[in-house]
Protein backbone atom coordinates (compact mmCIF):
# COMPACT_ATOMS: atom_id res chain seq x y z
CA UNK A 1 0.00 0.00 0.00
CA UNK A 2 1.83 3.29 -1.33
CA UNK A 3 2.19 6.06 1.53
CA UNK A 4 -0.76 9.05 1.57
CA UNK A 5 0.26 12.23 1.58
CA UNK A 6 -0.64 13.32 4.63
CA UNK A 7 1.84 10.43 6.21
CA UNK A 8 4.42 11.93 3.21
CA UNK A 9 4.23 15.40 4.73
CA UNK A 10 4.13 14.23 8.73
CA UNK A 11 7.44 12.28 7.76
CA UNK A 12 8.94 14.63 5.89
CA UNK A 13 11.02 17.60 7.78
CA UNK A 14 11.73 20.70 5.65
CA UNK A 15 15.04 21.34 7.47
CA UNK A 16 16.38 17.81 6.47
CA UNK A 17 18.40 15.68 8.79
CA UNK A 18 20.25 16.94 12.14
CA UNK A 19 22.83 15.09 13.47
CA UNK A 20 23.70 15.66 17.40
CA UNK A 21 26.70 13.89 19.02
CA UNK A 22 28.66 14.22 21.59
CA UNK A 23 32.03 13.02 22.62
CA UNK A 24 34.68 12.81 25.39
CA UNK A 25 38.58 12.09 25.91
CA UNK A 26 37.56 10.63 29.54
CA UNK A 27 35.25 8.29 28.43
CA UNK A 28 37.59 7.17 25.14
CA UNK A 29 40.67 6.67 27.40
CA UNK A 30 39.07 4.45 29.98
CA UNK A 31 37.11 2.51 26.56
CA UNK A 32 39.28 2.62 24.12
CA UNK A 33 37.45 0.16 22.04
CA UNK A 34 34.40 2.58 22.37
CA UNK A 35 32.38 3.35 18.70
CA UNK A 36 34.52 4.82 16.77
CA UNK A 37 32.46 6.57 14.03
CA UNK A 38 32.95 3.26 12.12
CA UNK A 39 29.14 1.92 12.91
CA UNK A 40 26.02 4.45 12.64
CA UNK A 41 24.40 6.43 15.17
CA UNK A 42 21.61 5.56 17.01
CA UNK A 43 18.63 6.58 15.25
CA UNK A 44 15.63 8.75 16.12
CA UNK A 45 13.18 10.77 15.17
CA UNK A 46 11.88 14.13 16.98
CA UNK A 47 9.78 17.20 16.06
CA UNK A 48 12.91 19.37 16.39
CA UNK A 49 16.93 19.03 16.78
CA UNK A 50 16.10 20.76 20.56
CA UNK A 51 14.38 17.72 21.89
CA UNK A 52 16.81 15.34 20.15
CA UNK A 53 19.89 17.58 21.54
CA UNK A 54 18.46 16.69 25.14
CA UNK A 55 17.50 13.24 24.63
CA UNK A 56 21.08 12.59 23.28
CA UNK A 57 22.08 14.73 26.43
CA UNK A 58 20.37 12.64 29.39
CA UNK A 59 21.58 9.31 27.16
CA UNK A 60 24.92 10.72 27.26
CA UNK A 61 24.94 11.57 30.77
CA UNK A 62 23.89 7.88 31.40
CA UNK A 63 26.76 6.61 29.61
CA UNK A 64 29.08 8.77 30.87
CA UNK A 65 29.49 7.59 34.00
CA UNK A 66 31.64 5.24 35.00
CA UNK A 67 29.39 2.08 35.92
CA UNK A 68 29.76 -1.54 37.62
CA UNK A 69 28.21 -4.44 38.31
CA UNK A 70 28.48 -5.90 41.84
CA UNK A 71 27.34 -8.98 43.69
CA UNK A 72 26.09 -7.75 47.45
CA UNK A 73 25.00 -10.06 50.08
CA UNK A 74 22.06 -8.18 52.95
CA UNK A 75 21.14 -10.26 55.71
CA UNK A 76 17.36 -10.50 55.91
CA UNK A 77 14.90 -11.17 53.14
CA UNK A 78 13.78 -8.03 51.26
CA UNK A 79 10.62 -9.41 49.98
CA UNK A 80 10.03 -5.67 48.90
CA UNK A 81 12.29 -5.95 45.93
CA UNK A 82 10.38 -8.45 44.43
CA UNK A 83 6.60 -6.66 44.84
CA UNK A 84 7.93 -3.25 43.09
CA UNK A 85 6.15 -2.11 39.88
CA UNK A 86 9.61 -0.33 38.58
CA UNK A 87 13.48 -0.96 38.97
CA UNK A 88 14.37 -1.15 42.75
CA UNK A 89 16.81 1.13 43.32
CA UNK A 90 19.47 1.33 46.68
CA UNK A 91 21.65 3.38 48.27
CA UNK A 92 25.19 1.20 48.48
CA UNK A 93 28.32 2.00 51.03
CA UNK A 94 31.45 0.09 50.87
CA UNK A 95 34.72 1.09 51.50
CA UNK A 96 36.11 -1.97 50.07
CA UNK A 97 34.50 -2.42 46.54
CA UNK A 98 35.02 1.64 46.63
CA UNK A 99 31.04 2.29 46.21
CA UNK A 100 29.38 4.87 47.23
CA UNK A 101 25.75 6.10 45.86
CA UNK A 102 22.69 5.05 44.15
CA UNK A 103 22.45 1.00 42.49
CA UNK A 104 19.84 0.09 40.21
CA UNK A 105 18.72 -3.71 41.35
CA UNK A 106 19.16 -6.01 38.53
CA UNK A 107 18.71 -9.02 40.57
CA UNK A 108 17.45 -10.53 44.24
CA UNK A 109 17.83 -14.15 44.95
CA UNK A 110 16.77 -15.27 48.46
CA UNK A 111 18.27 -18.09 50.78
CA UNK A 112 15.38 -18.55 53.07
CA UNK A 113 17.65 -21.19 55.04
CA UNK A 114 20.15 -18.30 55.80
CA UNK A 115 17.77 -15.63 56.01
CA UNK A 116 19.76 -13.48 53.69
CA UNK A 117 19.31 -11.93 49.99
CA UNK A 118 22.20 -11.44 47.57
CA UNK A 119 21.56 -8.47 45.20
CA UNK A 120 23.37 -7.97 41.65
CA UNK A 121 23.39 -3.93 41.70
CA UNK A 122 24.32 -1.79 38.78
CA UNK A 123 25.59 2.12 39.27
Amino acid sequence: MPALPADIDAATRPEGVTLDTQSSSGVLALHPNARDGSTPPTRAFWDGGLAASALNGARFGLLNAPRRRLRVEVQGLLWALSDADATPAVTLTDDRLQASGPFLVARAEYDVQRNRTLLEVWG
